[in-house]
């Protein structure tokens, strides 16, 4: 073993092991007079009882939220004393522990036992301590072993993966600090990693808002919950498989996640971006919240456009969201020292983030959940957190590139807000340009009473309609009901001509209607009366392919579909 440098080396290693548990990860070293029933003092867990019986030192954690135990046996100078309590005996003292931990979800959060000896080369024997392991499953207790070898350093775990994710490089690092008798090192308390102002969480929230707000005025909305119907959400950008793929409107991948079904589909995203930013910009800064939620925006769009099924439309902001989550969540694990403040952040994480991973559906505006999108940002924060958490050397305040997370953050939000904006301004000119042509059409109720009027009062009325509403296709359609039942076949073949010349007006107002098809029906039947069966088939033809074409009675389908080939 090395020697110990001052000013700790008169401290033996199980005292200074302790000394930097306490310091560097907040245990609470227990005393042997609690043993007595004092529940209700803070502190004081008698069910941890038995376990002096069987071990050195007893260390407690407990954050308000979960409770973690670790129980310390020092064999650097006997090694006839190995463990000798057994993994059932742990898991019931722990399962006594689970009224001190918090609920997340209606499920109880576990409790976590280590079991960690201090041995040295002659005393390092472990299959003592190989049965000591045990996942929280049902039972909610957790249970791992470690073997610090204060000889050689060796770090030894019963944990799956080496303890790769269940702390060994940590173990590792408190082995090497307790061996060279260093100092544990002070962390900066989470106040003070708190403290900057999350000015671009504000800034995002703002702009999310203000969409909204255009999104409303420029689409319209229903009901107490402001909600936008599907087809409006996908005139101004929604996210939809068929125009993305078929079409290739690449743009909608960016613009959906900006745009929100209702008020609430807002409050909820907002809320969990108030949460999460705060937390990843507080700590990691500005330029690296805006790099996460760009690419997690792109990353749940790509995600929602690979899994929905044709004719459903996305929009929200719910990948971009997933993704800070995921980050803040690593990026806190890492950089806040333990307490309560960094449990309180890490559980109000899961509170947001596990619900939104589990494939139920509900109601959201009118829609469902997009898991898929949801899926997709996690997916793409985790990764980006694991990076940030890798390349963030412990002693530096902030992470590195940050100005490079940040211009490609900024550059994905140009592109999302510049394909928002053009599908808001789009949608504006198209309803302008609806409204002018709804001008120009005659009310619905002024066809009611045609039905059971007389047939020389019926084409009064409706030659007024005509003069009033010329581009209206119903004034021409009756016109020409009108001078049929007058015999005047030539007159009714110049209305329904006309009628026909405006398929703007159709199509944009009558197509579930069916006029358009009643209208060249009756005009082709006109026509081949007429011996002219050029213009029939030219006045047909625009109907080939439409289901709306397949039944007419009125004429042949041979020729109909000797028509459509022509």
């Amino acid at each position: 073993m090395q020697p110990l440098d001052p000013p700790l080396a008169h401290l033996a290693p199980l005292d200074l092991l302790c000394r930097h548990l306490a310091a560097t990860r907040s245990y609470a070293p227990l005393e042997r007079n609690q043993r007595a029933d004092h529940a209700d003092t803070d502190g004081v867990y008698p069910e941890l009882a038995p376990l002096w019986a069987h071990f050195d030192r007893l260390l407690v954690r407990h954050d308000g939220f979960s409770l973690q135990v670790i129980c310390v046996k020092d064999r650097s100078s006997d090694a006839a004393k190995p463990t000798s309590m057994d993994l059932a005996s742990l898991r019931e003292i722990g399962s006594q522990c689970l009224k001190y931990c918090a609920k997340l979800h209606g499920t109880r959060l576990p409790v976590g036992l280590q079991v960690v000896e201090l041995c040295r080369r002659d005393s390092g024997a472990t299959s003592h301590l190989l049965p000591l392991r045990a996942v929280p499953g049902l039972k909610k207790v957790g249970v791992v072993a470690w073997s610090l070898n204060l000889d050689d350093g060796s770090v030894w775990t019963n944990a799956r993966w080496g303890g790769r994710l269940a702390g060994r490089a940590a173990m590792q690092h408190l082995l090497a600090a307790v061996r060279a008798g260093a100092e544990p090192a002070v962390e900066a308390p989470a106040s003070a990693l708190l403290a900057r102002r999350p000015l671009l969480t504000y800034a995002l929230i703002g702009a999310l808002g203000l969409i909204f707000a255009a999104q409303l005025a420029v689409g319209g909305f229903q009901g107490p919950l402001l909600t936008t119907d599907a087809e409006t959400l996908f005139a101004l950008g929604g996210l939809s498989r068929r125009a993305v793929l078929d079409q290739g409107q690449w743009s909608r991948v960016f613009s959906a996640g900006l745009l929100h079904a209702s008020a609430l589909h807002l409050l909820g995203n907002t809320l969990a971006l108030f949460g999460a930013g705060c937390l990843l910009e507080r700590l990691g800064g500005a330029g690296w919240l805006l790099a996460v939620f760009g690419l997690s925006l792109l990353g749940g769009g790509a995600a929602s456009l690979l899994s929905q099924p044709p004719g459903v439309v996305s929009v929200g902001a719910s990948g971009a969201i997933m993704g800070v989550i995921s980050t803040a969540l690593l990026v806190s694990s890492a950089r806040l020292p333990f307490g309560k403040e960094r449990s309180s952040a890490q559980v109000q994480l899961l509170y947001w983030l596990v619900p939104a991973l589990i494939p139920l559906s509900g109601a959201r505006g009118g829609g469902k959940v997009d898991l898929a999108a949801h899926l997709g940002g996690a997916l793409v924060g985790l990764l980006l957190g694991a990076l940030l958490v890798k390349r963030w050397a412990k002693s530096a305040a902030l992470p590195p590139r940050r100005q490079v997370a940040a211009a490609v953050g900024a550059a994905l939000l140009l592109i999302a807000g510049v394909a928002t904006a053009r599908g808001l301004l789009a949608h504006r000119a198209a309803a302008s340009q609806q409204r002018a042509l709804k001008a120009q059409l005659a009310p619905d109720a002024s066809f009611e009473g045609l039905a059971t009027a007389t047939p020389e009062l019926a084409a009064q009325y409706v030659a007024a309609l005509r003069a009033r509403y010329p581009r209206d296709p119903r004034t021409h359609y009756y016109s020409a009901v009108s001078a049929l039942q007058r015999g005047e076949a030539i007159e009714a073949t110049g209305h329904l001509r006309r009628g026909l010349a405006d398929p703007e007006l159709l199509r944009s107002f009558f197509e579930e209607s069916r006029l358009e098809v009643t209208m060249r029906v009756l005009h082709a039947r006109l026509l081949l009366a007429s011996q002219a069966p050029a213009q029939a088939r030219a006045t047909i033809r625009p109907l080939c392919g439409r289901p709306e074409l397949q039944p007419l009675p009125q004429l042949d389908p041979a020729w109909i579909r000797a028509a459509c080939r022509r």
